[in-house]
Formats: structure tokens, C-alpha cells, sequence
């Protein structure tokens, strides 16, 4: 795909890397959390936990919809959020 002024500049190639970018990213950092979760600092500052990662979750989707104003688009990585702060209290 080659713009007819040579500009690298395609939305939906760039929406798309944002979105694969996005999504790799909160795989990352849910992994980090739940392998935490086992460990013995978690179950000793379970609240603290709980709480840091509850206002990280929110900052993170308030970030997602500022960058990419699809919230559909974005729906999987909030519900993968969601899921993943009820996996690791149990």
C-alpha cells in the first residue's frame, strides 16, 4: 500500500499496530499481576494489592479511550482487566 505523496501515514495500518501494541502490552502486565499473586507479599498486603491494581486498571482504560476513541475496539482488554482482578482474589 503506497501513498501517492510517499507519506508512511495510513490510519487503519496505524489503528491496527496500536491495537496489537495495546494488546501485548496488558497481556504483559496482567501476566506480571497474576504471577504475583502468588506469591508471599501479595497474600501478606492483599488489600494494598488489590487497591494499587484496581486504580492502575482504571488508569489504564481512561488512557486506552484517550488514545483510541473506538471504545468497541478496546472492550476486550477492559473485560480481560475485569476478569483478571477477580482470578487473583480467589
Amino acid at each position: 500500500m503506497e501513498s501517492f505523496d510517499g507519506n508512511i501515514w495510513h490510519p487503519v495500518f496505524w489503528k491496527r499496530i496500536s491495537y496489537v501494541f495495546f494488546t501485548l502490552w496488558d497481556l504483559t502486565i496482567l501476566l506480571v499481576i497474576f504471577q504475583l499473586s502468588f506469591s508471599n507479599i501479595f497474600s501478606l498486603n492483599l488489600w494494598t494489592f488489590m487497591a494499587v491494581i484496581k486504580i492502575i486498571f482504571v488508569i489504564s482504560e481512561l488512557f486506552l479511550e484517550i488514545i483510541n476513541k473506538e471504545k468497541l475496539v478496546m472492550m476486550h482488554i477492559a473485560s480481560a482487566n475485569g476478569n483478571e482482578s477477580k482470578i487473583i482474589i480467589y
